[in-house]
């Protein structure tokens, strides 16, 4: 059993979280895998990112990426290109579809990124800095 088992099988992933040394360092991108890390195990899921938009390079970046092996990885995505999907996420809190083919907001997705990892369903939250969305 790893380490991140013992802090995450109990009832206790939240602490193990907030309390990890990882997140006092100020490194985004460490920070950003030991979320993903702590919230695939809690959770049971096979893939979890941490995307930071960059809109004068009109891009979504994937700064943290936890997923199972085979899982392909996307570094980015371009905002313009998937306008529906980037809208809808940095304009609410969240978007929530059970089935990406179908939902308006994933659709766009399901080539590039979704079927080719075998996602079938997401949640994104968004990440907000002082107040405005940042990913």
């Amino acid at each position: 059993m790893s380490r991140i088992d013992d802090h995450v099988s109990g009832a206790a992933p939240l602490a193990a979280f907030v309390s990890n040394a990882v997140l006092a360092e100020g490194s985004a991108q460490r920070a950003g895998s030991r979320v993903c890390e702590i919230a695939a195990h809690a959770l049971g899921l096979a893939r979890v990112g941490v995307w930071l938009a960059e809109h004068e390079q009109d891009r979504l970046r994937c700064i943290a990426l936890h997923a199972e092996e085979g899982a392909k990885g996307l570094p980015e995505l371009k905002i313009s290109t998937h306008a529906a999907y980037c809208l809808s996420v940095l304009g609410t809190r969240f978007v929530a579809a059970d089935e990406v083919t179908t939902d308006p907001r994933t659709r766009e997705l399901v080539e590039d990124y979704l079927r080719p990892n075998g996602v079938t369903s997401m949640l994104d939250a968004a990440i907000y800095r002082d107040g405005r969305v940042i990913g």
